[in-house]
């Protein structure tokens, strides 16, 4: 029997996940060529950028301690042998800057950007590791929210279930990304991974290019709420609002259908009631209702503002409102 040994060298991708020998993983997420990317102060460009997006507190040290003893064994041309632990009273970092500082080193250095000709305003930590690609690639993952439970805003379902394996990036992880500048992985949270899209995974899985995911059906769901509490929100397009009042004009521009009575459902049919709550035409067309008033009244999503216009205080528009009390005599007391 012969035994055949196959080496296969796979390239690197955007996805792909990286480790240092001591373990700090990270994923690739930019690949520059040689002339795009920093250099150091012998003018050498650098292999691997480490982006320090993440919780500082969840950064191995023993990443800054390979970096710089790396750096010490290539101007010595030989290893440095690092014992498991430390002896009662010894300080790892202690041996570290010994290393350095024997060696005539730092562990940072002046970096330079070839693109912008300039170089970073603060030294940065330098050295020499060990990096590893493990051996699952991008392409393998890339269906991971292809054919999952949704609930009913067609977000992923939470429970860890076969059809909840939802995870859940909380305020922690946000506050740490937005730090950062991280704004890229928070919108792909909210409108890849965090909604239903189906058709973007599948034109993944068939080898091709999907088109930029629209806004998540919750945030379309949101600027509705915010029409049925007295608001017109604007789309002003890249996910600005302007708000303001809904006022007859805008209620008209939507055509509506007249709510003259308050049935809902027939008994029989369990069909809704024509001109009711739950009129066919709203419902099954997905038309607006309104209820005529007798008399028009301020919007109550802008009461602050109306009784600021007019001088006087929230309360004693109220009263006017109810009859309670004159235009004149609420100006009156807000003079007082």
């Amino acid at each position: 029997n012969a035994k055949v040994v196959v080496s296969a060298k796979a390239p690197i991708v955007l996805g792909d996940k990286i480790v240092i020998r001591n373990g700090q993983k990270g994923i690739v997420s930019k690949i520059l060529p040689d002339e795009q990317i920093l250099r150091g102060v012998d003018g050498k460009p650098f292999d691997v950028l480490l982006n320090p997006l993440s919780l500082p507190s969840r950064v191995n040290t023993a990443t800054l301690y390979e970096l710089a003893l790396g750096k010490v064994a290539a101007k010595n041309g030989k290893p440095i042998k690092v014992p498991a632990y430390t002896k009662p009273g010894e300080s790892r970092l202690a041996f570290v800057k010994k290393q350095l500082a024997d060696a005539g080193l730092s562990p940072t250095e002046e970096v330079f950007d070839p693109v912008m000709h300039t170089k970073l305003e603060r030294p940065v930590t330098t050295g020499v590791a060990y990096i590893t690609k493990l051996h699952h690639v991008v392409e393998s993952k890339q269906s991971a929210r292809g054919n999952a439970g949704y609930d009913q805003n067609e977000q992923p379902l939470r429970g860890g279930s076969e059809q909840a394996q939802a995870k859940r990036l909380g305020g922690l992880e946000t506050t740490a990304l937005m730090a950062k500048g991280g704004y890229a992985t928070i919108r792909e949270g909210s409108t890849l991974r965090g909604q239903k899209s189906e058709d973007y995974w599948r034109l993944i899985r068939q080898g091709y290019k999907p088109p930029e995911p629209g806004a998540p059906f919750v945030f379309e769901k949101f600027k509705y709420l915010l029409n049925g509490a007295g608001l017109n929100a604007r789309d002003l397009g890249n996910g600005r609002l302007r708000l303001g009042p809904m006022t007859d004009r805008d209620l008209a521009a939507q055509q509506p259908v007249e709510v003259k009575n308050g049935k809902m459902m027939d008994g029989d049919s369990l069909e809704g009631i024509a001109e009711g709550l739950f009129d066919p035409r709203m419902v099954a067309l997905n038309k607006w209702g309104y209820i005529p008033l007798r008399s028009k009244l301020p919007n109550p999503a802008f009461e602050p503002q109306i009784a600021q216009m007019l001088g006087i205080k929230e309360k004693d528009m109220r009263a006017v409102i109810a009859g309670e009390m004159t235009m004149k005599e609420a100006q009156e007391k807000g003079k007082i």
